[in-house]
């Protein structure tokens, strides 16, 4: 009866001391956890925020640097006036285009299609039966005139490499329609460029015109199509949201006032959440084991203070009685 008495009152000082100390340090981690977690999540949407911004402004002097090019370039005589030019100006021609290339590595070619069906382009052969006319970037410049077609995502005619074109219809010394002057960006580098910017593994920029449809993807799939799941999202100009596509993605958008684009910023969830699950984890366990020392200190502390005495009391009473 002594032993089971003598074990019953260290088991139960030890269970109490172990509980009041696990329960005292779940209380200050949980408030400690909702910190945590409040400051992860405000950390990850600024630096989404500011990611998207500072891509904003990226994007925004990018294309208005291809934009003044090419409007400076349909300018020229010998570009917009080729038709009833010579072989000589059509030398001239492929020369300035040559420069230009040379001193922006943004641009992956210069060139122009002429009603007549002429191609103007440095160390390219296009392939059987191709009418200028017929291309994308050229009919895109038509429908613009006067002003210069913007970020129109397409596919080169013998690579199929998407491309971003920039296009502006040509008017000859006559005022008439000549020609269009268009000048290409490797969707590949825009990418890049835009990735360089990135914080999590797991962050996307990408790019929307004022329609909804995707110019500018790293999944070349979506080149092209509309995303009402995001779209449905966007009230306002700019401004953080969460949509789910394949998993759960918090995003920022910020809308480009030169062109009207829309630039999403997003970064999936579980890339922000998953070091606060690994940290509460870890945290858990660490509780269990500081629980269970705190728990074995105290019962050596209140066994010798509190137990003992009893015991030898117990004892004494057992012998009195006997």
């Amino acid at each position: 009866m002594i032993f089971k008495t003598k074990a019953s009152i260290k088991k139960e000082v030890f269970y109490l001391a172990a509980l009041f100390s696990i329960l005292m340090l779940i209380v200050y981690g949980f408030i400690f956890s909702i910190s945590l977690f409040d400051i992860s999540i405000e950390t990850a949407e600024s630096s989404v925020k500011e990611t998207n911004m500072q891509i904003s402004i990226f994007t925004e002097g990018y294309f208005a640097e291809i934009t003044n090019t090419i409007e400076a370039l349909a300018e020229y005589p010998d570009i917009k006036n080729i038709i009833i030019g010579d072989e000589e100006a059509k030398e001239r021609a492929l020369t300035i285009y040559e420069n230009f290339s040379n001193t922006n590595d943004n641009i992956a070619y210069i060139y122009s299609g002429y009603e007549n069906g002429f191609l103007l382009i440095n160390d390219y052969t296009p392939p059987e039966g191709y009418d200028p006319t017929d291309r994308p970037w050229y009919m895109a410049a038509v429908e613009e005139i006067p002003e210069t077609s913007i970020g129109l995502p397409y596919q080169e005619a013998n690579t199929e490499e998407w491309l971003i074109s920039q296009s502006k219809v040509l008017l000859d010394s006559q005022g008439n329609h000549s020609g269009v002057i268009a000048i290409d960006c490797s969707l590949e580098s825009i990418v890049s460029l835009m990735s360089e910017k990135h914080l999590y593994d797991s962050q996307r920029s990408y790019l929307l015109n004022p329609e909804g449809e995707v110019i500018v993807h790293p999944d070349e799939e979506y080149i092209g199509q509309t995303m009402p799941v995001i779209m449905d999202e966007l009230t306002g100009s700019q401004g953080h949201f969460t949509y789910t596509l394949d998993d759960k993605k918090w995003a920022y958008y910020n809308t480009i006032d030169s062109t009207g684009w829309i630039l999403i910023t997003t970064v999936e969830r579980w890339e922000i959440l998953k070091p606060l699950v690994t940290h509460f984890v870890f945290y858990t366990f660490s509780i269990i084991l500081v629980a269970i020392f705190l728990g074995w200190i105290q019962s050596k502390i209140f066994g010798k203070r509190i137990t003992e005495p009893l015991e030898e009391l117990g004892t004494r009473i057992a012998e009195i009685a006997g």
